[in-house]
């Protein structure tokens, strides 16, 4: 049967004032990191939709006749 009922401590980061701010912020930066994660993933998958939709099919013709030759950076930059 154990002696006490609660864990050891940790106060490895609480040694000064930014170690303790390092420690309160954590959560905050990993909830950005990962919100921003998604987010760019979710833009990943919407301008690629988004490049396919205009390419090919009826919206891509109707750029063809208005006079859309290559755009982007590879012909622009070679």
């Amino acid at each position: 049967m154990p002696t006490r009922d609660t864990a050891p401590a940790r106060t490895t980061l609480l040694a000064g004032p930014l170690g303790l701010a390092e420690r309160l912020a954590r959560g905050t930066a990993y909830g950005w990191a990962l919100g921003l994660g998604a987010a760019a993933f979710v833009f990943g998958l919407v301008a690629r939709a988004a490049a396919e939709a205009t390419t090919t099919g009826a919206a891509g013709q109707i750029f063809e006749r208005l006079g859309r030759g290559a755009s982007g950076p590879r012909p622009t930059w070679g």
